[in-house]
């Protein structure tokens, strides 16, 4: 079954001609595309939409910045100016969208928390808020699916730029659904119109869409990178290479120092739906640039078994129980791993030994956010 995304419903129900006459506003990557495989915005342009501003969100609207960057010299895209929102303020954001009736936002977004793109959502909500404008979300897949919630809920005083929204670390939301969220939860006095996605399922992986993935972001090329990315992306709090630099990001990890074969005895009996393979890599950038790592590559042979948190957990509570060489990144005096999970807690079972019981703990409150987001989800 191949599922429309919002950009495809938005055109074919001639939802499209009221923007015709207003000053439009469109918060868009090449991620952003149309069954066939067009640009959203090219589709508005060619439909006679002819938008004022473009907004980008990190990485850009061609998703080749790296990590940490805003674009590479987008000022215009498709002839019209550009400007990036990342690490922007919102009301920074609400001076750009001065002049402007109507702000389109159409992301392929990934699903986890910490992924910025929901940082950008509910930046240029607020944003819209102030400036008076409107908002219209075109909806598409939440690649992991709407039926995976896992992890902590995110913790008061441990918002940040990676954290931005008190949602889990996998959600299972859709741009749209955490759209309308947001938007009530804080009070923004706007109900963002959203367009949503035709035949889409709750159950449904991105593999199952019909879609083709196109790359949101640099190390994140194919859907099997993206699907690994909420348990590996966790090594980003620590000095151990998620494989940043490599031809497969996020599907390994390792570190000059690290015994793979130790680490995968000590994961075999915590791990479901995963096989793991011991490598050998030498990153082209970021950690160990230009070193050999010795480390193991995730074979994902179960994604309805596997837990995409636990195993994230896992992978680093073996990296530090069995090497000294471990150490804790930080950022700006913060830990970086805390700041990721949201929850000091979780540091603080890897290194006192007791994941088994923090995960555990985690229950009531993945069934307490299932409750509470049930009021904004669109799809059955």
């Amino acid at each position: 079954m191949s599922v429309e995304p919002g950009i495809d419903v938005f055109i074919s129900t001639g939802r499209y001609r009221r923007l015709i006459r207003e000053r439009v506003a469109v918060l868009t990557h090449q991620g952003a595309v149309s069954r066939g495989l067009d640009y959203t915005l090219d589709i508005l342009v060619s439909k006679g939409v002819k938008p004022i501003l473009v907004l980008t969100p990190e990485h850009g609207f061609w998703g080749a910045a790296p990590a940490g960057s805003e674009g590479l010299g987008e000022d215009v895209i498709h002839g019209v100016p550009a400007s990036s929102v990342y690490r922007r303020s919102p009301r920074d954001v609400a001076k750009m969208l001065q002049g402007c009736d109507v702000l389109v936002v159409d992301l392929q977004n990934v699903g986890v928390r910490f992924y910025t793109y929901l940082t950008e959502l509910r930046k240029v909500l607020e944003a819209a808020s102030i400036a008076g404008v409107e908002v219209v979300v075109l909806d598409r897949p939440n690649p992991l699916g709407g039926l995976r919630v896992e992890g902590p809920l995110l913790r008061k005083g441990m918002e940040s730029y990676v954290a931005p929204y008190a949602t889990p670390v996998i959600h299972g939301m859709t741009l749209g659904e955490l759209a309308a969220m947001i938007s009530s939860e804080e009070g923004l006095g706007l109900e963002p119109l959203v367009v949503p996605m035709k035949g889409w399922r709750r159950s449904m992986l991105f593999p199952d869409t019909g879609l083709e993935w196109v790359p949101p972001s640099p190390a994140l090329p194919h859907f099997d990178n993206a699907f690994t990315y909420p348990a590996t992306a966790l090594f980003e709090g620590t000095n151990v290479s998620e494989g940043r630099g490599t031809y497969t990001p996020f599907r390994v990890f390792g570190a000059p120092w690290l015994r793979p074969r130790d680490v995968a005895s000590f994961l075999q009996p915590f791990i479901h739906g995963v096989k793991l393979r011991e490598v050998a890599f030498i990153p082209r950038s970021g950690k160990y640039s230009g070193r050999m790592c010795r480390g193991l590559y995730l074979h994902v042979v179960d994604r309805r078994a596997v837990g995409l948190f636990e195993l994230g957990l896992r992978l680093v509570e073996a990296t530090y129980r069995l090497h000294r060489d471990f150490e804790w990144r930080e950022v700006g005096g913060r830990s970086f791993f805390d700041m990721l999970v949201g929850d000091p807690e979780a540091r603080k079972a890897v290194e006192g030994g007791w994941v088994s019981e923090y995960l555990a703990s985690l229950d009531d409150e993945v069934q307490e956010f299932e409750e509470r987001r049930k009021p904004f989800l669109i799809y059955s």
